[in-house]
């Protein structure tokens, strides 16, 4: 197939050509990414009747020429970008050696929220969760791939893969094959949105354990700024999804909370030094929301802020969670009564009894 041979057969010498930069000289291979392959999945695009719904975006890097350069292909309700959300995308090898039309996932959502190492842990657990909607096209692969990438995004690609079909530079597919192809991808992207939503990240969400582990790093290596200026924040926008939790916590405030109470327990003062973490070589000690995040419809500001979460030893947190209300109810009154002006500063107002309530509704595992 042509465009797939002047995209492999011209990419690295222009990439020396132009000493790494991105440049459209408008050379063989960028025409390729940006008009010949493109040209192809509009083709698709007007035979199914999908050209209101579909864009195609192709790119070889910005600044720098890309390690792996691609073509995607997005469904606009879900995503416009390959950082975020998921979509079709023909990704090229970094040594130009094979290239792979993949069903994929965008990785920089997860990565911003909670840092790469645990983004690239879950990013084919994903796939594979994803993978269990459909049937495996004959002559498809699940699970990841292999770019040859030596940085981080191609290896998010290699790793965010869910279903593709690959090419060796021997063996390119003709435009008919590739058409095909792309046609029952994009057959098992509709299923997924259907089914799924926009947020493939739900049916594998991040775990009390692994949310834990991350804001102990984040405390651990993160500076201790200023405490920044009370006041209302921003309700943070609620996923459009069909599973999990609408809210998403963001560890940087709970790291922040964490260094606020100097690893110590504010559950119980008499608690001391329970272990010594090995992660951070300081007291072990969890982030817990006071207000949980469950109830966050029913405030007006955010309850994702440093005043809202307490640490908490892990006797104390699953007190919290899972203690019968009699004796959990000392411990939060106790909570609430330090926290409740500091919590007022930033536009919420719960009493005691409010507070109880919550805890008694709320099944164990949230919050």
């Amino acid at each position: 197939m042509k465009q797939l041979r002047d995209v492999s057969g011209n990419y690295l010498a222009t990439k020396a050509a132009q000493n790494g930069k991105a440049g459209n000289n408008g050379t063989i291979d960028q025409l390729a990414i940006k008009q010949g392959v493109p040209r192809l999945f509009r083709d698709v695009f007007q035979h199914k009747l999908r050209r209101d719904d579909l864009i195609t975006v192709g790119s070889f890097g910005q600044g720098n020429m890309a390690e792996v350069p691609w073509v995607a292909v997005f469904n606009t309700a879900i995503t416009r970008s390959a950082q975020h959300g998921y979509y079709i995308v023909l990704l090229f090898s970094a040594d130009m050696r094979s290239c792979y039309l993949s069903l994929n996932q965008g990785v920089t959502t997860l990565s911003e929220i909670y840092g790469e190492k645990l983004a690239h842990q879950k990013l084919p657990i994903i796939a594979a969760r994803a993978a269990t909607y459909f049937k495996q096209l004959p002559g498809s692969r699940l699970g990841p791939i292999s770019l040859k990438a030596t940085r981080s995004l191609g290896k998010g690609y290699e790793l965010g893969a869910i279903e593709s079909f690959e090419y060796g530079i021997d063996a390119l597919p003709s435009e008919e094959e590739f058409k095909e192809h792309f046609e029952q991808l994009l057959e098992h992207y509709d299923t997924l949105y259907t089914r799924l939503g926009k947020a493939l990240e739900d049916i594998s969400p991040v775990t009390e354990a692994e949310f834990q582990r991350v804001v102990a790093e984040k405390a651990d290596k993160t500076t201790k700024q200023p405490q920044e200026t009370l006041g209302p924040k921003q309700k943070p926008d609620k996923k459009q999804t069909r599973l999990g939790s609408p809210y998403l916590r963001d560890p940087k405030v709970a790291a922040r909370a964490i260094q606020n109470a100097s690893y110590r327990c504010e559950g119980n003062s008499a608690h001391g030094t329970i272990f010594t973490a090995n992660s951070t070589k300081k007291n072990y000690v969890e982030a817990h929301h006071l207000i949980p995040m469950e109830y966050q419809d029913e405030f007006e500001f955010s309850l994702d802020v440093p005043e809202n979460v307490v640490a908490l030893c892990p006797n104390c947190h699953r007190l919290a969670h899972h203690a019968i209300p009699a004796e959990k109810r000392e411990m939060l009154c106790s909570l609430i009564g330090k926290r409740g002006q500091l919590l007022l500063k930033r536009g919420i107002s719960i009493d005691e009894e409010r507070l109880l309530a919550m805890y008694n509704d709320l099944p164990d595992d949230q919050g």
